[in-house]
């Protein structure tokens, strides 16, 4: 009876084994596979984070543009009306 008893734990713990070794292999496909849509995600972000500080450039310089017709602006209008600082009242 022993004998049987210790065949049955043996079939148990190689049974167990054989779980063990398919439930590694499964987690080991479920990483490959994690692994491959991280790296596209990844691809896809850089490209994305390009495109995003591209269009912040010209942004950029779109407004240091504005910027300076603003200013060329404001002096047209200072030399139109004769503007003039006045020396006493910035002294």
């Amino acid at each position: 009876m022993k004998r049987t008893g210790a065949r049955q734990v043996n079939l148990s713990l190689q049974q167990a084994m054989v779980q063990l070794f398919q439930a590694q292999a499964t987690m080991m496909q479920n990483q490959t596979a994690l692994l491959a849509q991280l790296t596209a995600y990844n691809a896809k972000s850089d490209e994305r984070f390009a495109q995003i500080e591209a269009e912040i450039e010209q942004i950029k310089a779109i407004l240091n543009e504005l910027i300076a017709d603003v200013r060329r602006g404001v002096e047209n209008i200072r030399r139109e009306i004769g503007f003039k600082r006045n020396k006493e009242s910035s002294s």
